[in-house]
């Protein structure tokens, strides 16, 4: 399967780290042999580990010199009670360190509950409001043809996630702008960034470079609809609610 370069950016972490299944990872690898863009990008992400490890080497001998320097303060000063103190906020502040850089690493895709509504204006842009209490720092889309009929017709797929240490503290965005939505897109899925794989197994590529899909797959769930399809403009559009966005769901429901 020739894979978009949109994909393979998307995908170029996991292939980094050699976590992709065998046969998304020759995909992956037949795309870098042909194109230098994505091939430079993967440069960047071997640079990127490098600069990380320089840094934790630099960090690790910093934390090293700092301890060599309270060691030898308690040494010529024998002041045990100050000393513990110090060791015990530097212990703290390492923990802390470590704990944020966890938390920050780690993410989770948004539920479909979490999505209070979904509005598309005019210009052609979606804006989509989280629940209360709801975060989120990245986001995904793409857009893609599915049958209507005896044509077909065009649909917008979005993914929301949010860092554990970000929905700890309440960070992150609680409203999402996509702009440039093509004007011809009548439906609007939501799916979990985890579950991409499978929503990208029924993406094909038309001759006209258009990606379509001949089934929806259960990942992809409805967020929104227009009313009349055949309208030239959105202002007909119909908002998703809790209601709605939970009720309908990909496969025609």
């Amino acid at each position: 399967m020739k894979l978009p370069c949109y994909l393979v950016r998307d995908l170029l972490p996991l292939y980094h780290d050699s976590v992709l299944s065998e046969q998304t990872a020759a995909d992956v690898r037949g795309h870098l042999e042909t194109c230098a863009d994505c091939r430079a990008a993967l440069t960047a992400l071997d640079d990127d580990a490098g600069a990380e490890q320089a840094l934790a080497a630099e960090q690790r001998q910093a934390d090293a010199a700092a301890l060599r320097r309270v060691k030898g303060t308690l040494r010529k000063k024998r002041w045990v009670p100050a000393a513990a103190v110090a060791v015990v906020i530097f212990a703290a502040l390492f923990v802390f360190s470590r704990v944020r850089y966890t938390l920050q690493s780690e993410t989770r895709s948004l539920e479909l509950e979490e999505i209070q509504s979904v509005e598309v204006k005019q210009p052609v842009y979606v804006d989509i409001t989280l629940q209360d209490g709801c975060y989120s720092d990245g986001a995904n889309w793409f857009t893609f043809e599915i049958p209507d009929g005896d044509g077909s017709k065009k649909a917008l797929a979005v993914s929301l996630q949010v860092s554990r240490w970000n929905e700890l503290f309440h960070n992150g965005r609680t409203e999402w702008r996509i702009e440039d939505v093509d004007p011809d897109v009548t439906e609007i899925y939501y799916f979990k960034n985890q579950e991409r794989e499978l929503v990208d197994a029924g993406i094909v590529q038309k001759e006209n470079g258009v990606w379509a899909m001949d089934e929806l797959p259960g990942e992809l769930h409805l967020l929104w609809r227009r009313d009349d399809a055949s309208a030239d403009t959105t202002e007909d559009a119909r908002p998703a609610t809790p209601e709605t966005a939970t009720g309908e769901t990909a496969a025609g429901r």
